[in-house]
């Protein structure tokens, strides 16, 4: 019994992972997030890493940290999930100094009497954020 049942959870595990591929690859990354909540007992670092990308590729940062929160010690030994994380920290610190960089600039262009003037100061807090 305890055989039959393994089986069938890695059979569903392996499923969910197909689709949840199916799903990224044709960038409807918003229905793979949905089946990856949906499917939680079936979560594999598989579908953690894939849960992962799509929340990236959304810019959905807050999901992305309840994700990150689910990762087990050993999921954080994964290649695959750690160099997602880099791709997802980065992008998120990104969004982050450009969401909060934004009135700055805007003041900054309300306060420069010249358009050469602001372009060589957005290019310079183009330097930090790239």
């Amino acid at each position: 019994m305890t055989t039959s049942k393994l089986s069938f959870v890695s059979f569903s595990s392996t499923e969910l992972n197909s689709t949840m591929k199916k799903l990224i690859d044709s960038k409807e990354y918003k229905k793979a997030l949905d089946i990856f909540y949906k499917q939680s007992q079936f979560q594999t670092d598989a579908s953690i890493n894939m849960a992962l990308k799509a929340s990236t590729k959304l810019n959905d940062y807050k999901r992305g940290m309840n994700i990150v929160k689910q990762f087990s010690k050993d999921s954080l030994k994964n290649s695959f999930i750690q160099t997602s994380l880099i791709d997802f920290y980065s992008k998120s610190f990104t969004h982050s100094f450009v969401q909060w960089i934004r009135p700055i600039e805007i003041e900054i262009w309300t306060k420069c009497y010249l358009k050469q003037q602001y372009i060589q100061i957005y290019k310079g807090l183009e330097i930090l954020v790239n």
